[in-house]
């Protein structure tokens, strides 16, 4: 799983982003317990949050405090690809 994770820097995704998708597979987790799991601040931890979320590898749970999943990984890595390739034909 490692690799697969890593191999998504090539798409734009940063090592913080891929500590959180380490972090988080097969568990379910809030903020703070993601930032003692990778070291990253609290104040910088919901912008990466917020990223995985908007391309759709990760899902937050609807309401407050917010729990951070990310189940069924081959779902989200085809919507993330495909998000991708949207980016991509909208810039073309």
């Amino acid at each position: 799983m490692n690799k697969l994770l890593e191999e998504l820097k090539g798409f734009g995704l940063k090592s913080k982003h891929i500590a959180i998708l380490e972090a988080l597979y097969g568990k379910k987790l809030d903020a703070l317990a993601i930032c003692r799991a990778t070291n990253i601040p609290k104040g910088r931890i919901y912008a990466y949050l917020n990223d995985l979320v908007a391309v759709g590898l990760i899902e937050r749970s609807p309401k407050k405090p917010y729990d951070y999943v990310m189940e069924n990984i081959s779902d989200h890595l085809s919507s993330f690809l495909k998000f991708k390739v949207d980016e991509l034909i909208k810039k073309q």
